[in-house]
């Protein structure tokens, strides 16, 4: 490129653009600006945007120094005294309860020594926005201000006894990104009725939920990583009533749900493609005084000590039909009831178990699975209307004998659909029940009276007081042919009304006439039988 006749590469034209561009900035600012600057790690400083927290002595960084450009987080480790920071009041208007919404991320003003292009130096600065990822250790101990948390979706660890003895916690969730919950998180929050354990967790830790008497829902988020659930953690737990546990856990330790004297279901998960085997520890379910019914699934290969200590309602404890007597402890069973049952398959020894320890013991030769009966429509009388048993049948198909169930009617008495249902005894060989369903339908009524006159037919019936109304059907042909021009259906929608007219018929001619009453049951009409046909030439 030519200039004033002097001729410019583009390059050389960059520089002086550049120059320029510097000599402008150090007149505008008196300073020179940093491209592609450096931080000298040893001259940086770090300042915090995190008012209402009392930030220097109580966040730290998680690992290693913050550069610039670092990805670092923060530990909390306890709320500034007397900082409202987060908080409003509780909608209840209770007195002292709030609710605490934790932070997610600070902002973070990186001062620090930057290299120029030139060689020079000079302070630069810096906002980046780093996560809080942890809850340290006792960071709310005995905080009775909370009524609700909620915690961030950046934390990955609440620290050991970080709520402990928060008595009016009520709820709290913990987000998925949380992979590990300390000894004691929530211990005595005695309060805390919810907790949905997520999914990322690997451990439930010694007394993570200890003596906590409001917890009545124990969710844990599927599919779960959860092996091991740690001792006492939910022991004392006084509302909890039903417990599913998740087919990952390997370890359920000892007194793991000692004490949850509501607890009346106890489900542990398989599955096939974890292919688990599990522990249950010593205690683990002693002093669960309303639990009746146990089933040990077949992962469970070893019952400790006192498992079942003192379950004063316990009744019966069913076990795989090849289940092995060498994988229960000595005194599993101890402080039971007299009434006991272990129940099994005949492939199982732990019918030595049984005699060895007093207890008594059946044989289970499978599920009740169908029942047959004689009539599945009958009709009704006012009475309760029972079809007889035709035969009850096991998982195997077979015949069971009528001594080893007893029979319970449903429903029997009105129109509609009823149930019989056949129940495995107690002392027999067999477990559950079958039903077997039919229908209660109107009695038939039939006409009382036809009267023909100016093309037109006028009909009465007998009431049925146990109809909601009737329908009445009249055809030019004998089999009532599905037409809409040979055959009508009309509705009479009140079953006291007894009398129809039938009008604009063709004078001369022969009608086939019929009538039955109908009962609605939900979304469906049940209909008795029709009526005989009655024929009318019209006039």
């Amino acid at each position: 490129m030519r200039i004033n006749g002097v001729r410019w590469s583009l390059s050389t034209i960059r520089r002086i653009m550049f120059a320029v561009a510097v000599m402008m900035t150090v007149f505008m600012t008196g300073k020179l600006p940093y491209v592609n600057a450096a931080a000298n790690s040893n001259e940086t400083t770090y300042s915090y945007d995190i008012s209402g927290w009392e930030i220097e002595t109580h966040f730290n960084p998680v690992t290693g120094t913050l550069a610039p450009n670092s990805t670092g987080g923060f530990t909390i480790v306890r709320q500034a005294s007397g900082s409202s920071k987060g908080t409003k009041s509780s909608s209840s208007g209770t007195s002292g309860d709030s609710i605490l919404k934790i932070p997610d991320y600070i902002e973070v003003t990186v001062t620090y020594n930057a290299t120029g292009t030139d060689g020079k130096s000079a302070k630069q600065t810096k906002t980046i926005r780093k996560p809080v990822t942890e809850l340290a250790d006792n960071v709310f101990y005995q905080n009775d201000t909370l009524a609700e948390v909620v915690i961030p979706s950046t934390l990955k660890k609440v620290g050991n006894y970080a709520f402990y003895n928060c008595r009016n916690l009520k709820k709290i969730i913990v987000p998925s990104s949380v992979e590990e919950l300390g000894e004691g998180a929530f211990e005595y929050c005695t309060s805390l009725e919810s907790i949905t354990i997520p999914s990322t967790l690997s451990e439930i830790k010694r007394h993570a939920f200890f003596q906590c008497s409001a917890l009545s829902d124990l969710k844990f988020m599927l599919p779960s990583t959860v092996k091991t659930i740690g001792p006492s953690a939910f022991s004392g737990c006084t509302s909890l009533k039903t417990v599913t546990i998740p087919a990952s856990v390997e370890d359920i330790n000892e007194d793991a749900f000692e004490n949850c004297s509501n607890l009346t279901d106890i489900i542990i998960l398989t599955s096939d493609s974890l292919n688990n085997s599990v522990t249950i520890g010593r205690g683990a379910f002693e002093g669960c005084t309303e639990l009746k019914v146990f089933n040990v699934p077949s992962s469970v290969t070893n019952i400790g000590s006192h498992a079942f200590w003192n379950c004063t309602s316990l009744n019966e404890v069913y076990f795989p039909d090849s289940y092995n007597q060498a994988l229960l402890s000595a005194d599993v069973f101890e402080g039971c009831p007299g009434t006991l049952k272990l129940i099994s398959g005949k492939t199982s020894n732990v019918i030595t178990y049984a005699v060895n320890h007093g207890i008594r013991f059946k044989y289970r030769t499978g599920n009740l699975v169908s029942v047959a009966i004689d009539n599945t429509e009958m009709t009704w009388s006012g009475n309760a209307r029972k079809p007889a048993i035709v035969g009850v049948y096991d998982v195997d198909g077979q015949l069971v004998n009528s001594s080893d169930y007893t029979v319970a009617y449903t429903d029997c008495k009105k129109v509609g659909y009823a149930a019989v249902t056949v129940t495995a005894k107690d002392a027999g060989c067999y477990l559950g029940s079958a039903v077997a369903y039919y229908t209660i339908k109107p009695r038939a009524t039939k006409f009382t009276q036809k009267k023909t006159a100016n093309r037109a037919i006028t009909l009465k019936w007998k009431k049925r007081s146990e109809a909601d109304g009737y329908y009445i059907q009249y055809s030019r042909y004998a089999d009532f042919r599905d037409s809409s021009v040979t055959t009508r259906t009309k509705t009479v929608k009140n079953y006291k009304t007894i009398t129809k007219t039938i009008p604009s018929l063709k004078k001369g001619k022969k009608y086939y006439i019929r009538v039955r009453s109908y009962k609605k049951v939900g979304s469906d009409k049940i209909c008795s039988d029709w009526s005989k046909t009655v024929t009318v030439k019209v006039k």
